[in-house]
């Protein structure tokens, strides 16, 4: 998957070249041959990267009670 940076350039090439609206259309007419149809404002890209973590356990202050907000759970 390119990041921003190249997704950001390749649009501006596209733009200045006057292709990116043809482009837009091709891509628009293909989904629709295929029944699918994408309208402004529905679109939603998530990442939902999964990462190990170390797992968090609480911490001890000086007076021996958990640092931890107790109604955070």
């Amino acid at each position: 998957m390119p990041d921003h940076s190249t997704v950001w350039r390749f649009r501006n090439t596209l733009t200045k070249q006057g292709l990116l609206d043809t482009l837009l259309s091709e891509v628009n007419q293909q989904l629709s041959a295929k029944g699918l149809y994408i309208k402004a404002g529905e679109v939603s890209i998530v990442d939902a990267t999964v990462i190990e973590a170390k797992q968090s356990r609480p911490r001890k202050g000086k007076d021996g009670e958990s640092t931890q907000d107790s109604e955070v759970g």
